[in-house]
């Protein structure tokens, strides 16, 4: 693949959060869970605990094989509102 392409690829949409809706409050709290070792990042081994969201984020075509910090998490998150 080519330099841009690959760019093109790991760059994701901004989307404007309401950090005080219930969606993203729950993203916060869905992310201090997932992040053990409370770096900030949910890494891949963080990720593989994750029996339920690991799932849905997969599902919706989100890549988990680098670290997601947690203003990436909550945005993914209220983007694909998972249940459950």
């Amino acid at each position: 693949a080519s330099r841009g392409a690959e760019a093109a690829a790991q760059s994701e949409p901004v989307v404007a959060i309401d950090e005080s809706s219930v969606e993203a409050r729950r993203a916060r709290n869905m992310f201090q869970g997932l992040d053990r070792d409370k770096d900030g990042t949910v890494s891949a081994d963080e990720w593989a605990r994750s029996e339920k969201l690991k799932p849905v984020f997969e599902a919706a075509g989100i890549d988990l094989s680098e670290p997601m910090s947690a203003d990436q998490f909550v945005m993914n998150y209220v983007r694909i509102k998972p249940r459950g």
